[in-house]
């Protein structure tokens, strides 16, 4: 039955690229009524939130209605405990899920497998959409995989891979100390490799420096961490391959894709709901705001008008690329990403980034923390210390250039190692305004 309900659901989400923009919205109507309702009879916590704010599963028709349901938060649903839970199901049966914490706070939740599958078909589809191929393709994956290293895969899991048509990937603990890691890289098969940005970023590093040999690379996707365009491209130039991002989140599976064209990422309607929350809490289909996300298909314990606490911008715009997917035009980052000026504007990460990116011949890592609104402090990383007090100044001047705001207290601190969240992502900027 699970088999089937792999190759069902793979089924279904293939057929619907080849579908034209109005036919998916259709299909996305049909799921919200779908989630809606279920979630209304079966889930206590949105039983009580409908009722208490008057509203009825038939008042909800299409995303257009989705605002009237409040916006829950990741605290709203760490709250409501087992009465997040879909009654249709024994906890028991269900598979145990968590965030990364990355923002501080680790959600726990529970995922049917026919969820479950519907998640991973979503980063499917984003790989394959750029030309991967599960079958012929080998792939790397590097990430926090804690005790289930490469060599732990059950026989029944790969053998479930093999029932999926899919070779086995390969899993690699990005927390293995340097030297595992590497020589993992060096002599495994594969030809195409999913990471942080960060620690792909570093890895091009080695690999430039000559301290590292990998194989020749047909599909790189990052993932789980903003990336700049100048990691991107320094990315792309030492592996000769186009990178391509992929957003996403437990809580959702894959929301949106870059293709060939990267013009914004694709983002899976037929999987979700998006909308933005704007500054006066407004609920809004397009522009720049507070990402609320919708998942159609988490049965189990449904996210309905979830806020994921990303800043992006979505577009009405398709891509010329002629796939029929809406786009998110851009990710901005985390509302902990922001900087607070002392006139209480907030600066975007993306030109803090541009700053730093200048001093990345000598800088390996950096993080930019503020925890005062007039106080802003950097740690780095030195590849070479000789020029150790020149760099500092020289970002220290930087920065300031760029803020301009001069209530605002600059420190550059050069640091041996910068500590990663418990998910092993890097923080470049985070702020506690």
């Amino acid at each position: 039955m699970k088999l089937v309900d792999f190759h069902s659901i793979n089924t279904e989400q293939k057929a619907n690229m080849r579908e034209l923009p109005g036919k998916l919205k259709e299909i996305q109507r049909k799921k919200i009524q779908q989630i809606i309702k279920h979630a209304y009879e079966t889930v206590p916590y949105y039983n009580n939130l409908f009722k208490k704010h008057n509203v009825s599963p038939n008042d909800i028709k299409d995303s257009n209605d989705l605002h009237l349901i409040p916006v829950s938060t990741k605290q709203d649903i760490i709250n409501a405990g087992d009465s997040i839970i879909s009654g249709k199901y024994q906890k028991t049966d269900l598979n145990v899920r968590s965030t990364g914490g990355s923002s501080g706070t680790t959600l726990v939740f529970y995922q049917s497998y026919r969820d479950g599958v519907y998640a991973g078909v979503s980063y499917d589809r984003a790989r394959m959409e750029n030309g991967f191929n599960p079958l012929f393709n080998k792939i790397v994956f590097i990430g926090p995989f804690k005790a289930e290293s490469q060599h732990q895969l059950t026989l029944k899991e790969k053998i479930d891979y093999i029932l999926k048509l899919r070779r086995t990937p390969i899993l690699i603990d990005m927390a293995d100390n340097q030297v595992k890691t590497e020589s993992l890289l060096s002599q495994l098969d594969y030809d195409s490799i999913k990471g942080y940005p960060s620690f792909l970023y570093l890895l091009a590093h080695r690999v430039k420096s000559g301290q590292l040999k990998m194989p020749a690379l047909k599909h790189i996707f990052t993932a789980s961490e903003m990336l700049d365009e100048r990691t991107r491209e320094f990315i792309n130039q030492t592996f000769n391959a186009d990178v391509k991002d992929i957003y996403g989140c437990w809580e959702a599976g894959c929301i949106g894709w870059e293709c060939e064209k990267h013009e914004g990422y694709h983002i899976n309607i037929d999987f979700l709901a998006l909308q933005i929350l704007g500054t006066n809490n407004d609920s809004r289909d397009y522009g720049k705001g507070n990402l609320i996300l919708t998942n159609l298909n988490s049965y189990a314990v449904p996210f309905i008008r979830y806020q994921s606490d990303d800043i992006v911008e979505l577009t009405p715009d398709l891509c010329s690329c002629g796939r029929p997917l809406p786009l998110i035009k851009s990710i901005m980052g985390r509302r902990d990403d922001f900087v607070v000026l002392t006139n209480g504007s907030k600066i975007s990460p993306a030109g803090l980034l541009v700053v730093m990116h200048d001093f990345s011949n000598n800088v390996k890592e950096f993080q930019i923390t503020q925890e005062k609104i007039d106080e802003l402090h950097v740690r780095i990383v030195l590849m070479d210390i000789t020029h150790q007090t020149r760099t500092e100044d020289e970002i220290k001047s930087g920065l300031e250039t760029h803020l301009n705001d001069i209530d605002m207290k600059i420190t550059v601190t050069t640091v041996p190692v910068i500590e990663k969240t418990r998910s092993g992502k890097h923080k470049s900027i985070l702020s506690r305004i």
